[in-house]
């Protein structure tokens, strides 16, 4: 980046101007267009919205779809822990009662 500090202010101050005239010709340039695509030919206008709106539609669907299948992950999720939870159960109880035996048998 250049250091317009370093410039004498009899270069900064038109460089700076010139700059801005143009930075807004090309907003006005923007605006203008606008104004035209609003006043004369608003179609390209009702296009560009109903295909923002299929947009907003599709992508609403498809989260609606992730929340869906989510709460079939979560569950499944649920269902495999408690499974795992069981078998370990299972196995702890299992050992104990072989234990029990053991001492008993001793």
């Amino acid at each position: 980046m250049i250091d317009l500090s370093a410039l004498p202010l009899i270069i900064t101050v038109p460089a700076c101007f010139t700059g801005g005239l143009l930075i807004g010709y090309g907003s006005f340039c923007a605006l203008r267009e606008t104004a035209n695509l609003i006043a004369h030919a608003g179609h390209p206008l009702h296009a560009f919205a109903a295909e923002n709106e299929a947009r907003l539609q599709a992508m609403s669907a498809a989260g609606s779809q992730i929340t869906r299948e989510l709460e079939v992950f979560r569950v499944t999720l649920r269902r495999v822990r408690q499974k795992a939870i069981t078998a370990g159960i299972i196995e702890l109880s299992t050992a104990a009662a072989s234990a029990n035996m053991a001492k008993s048998s001793d």
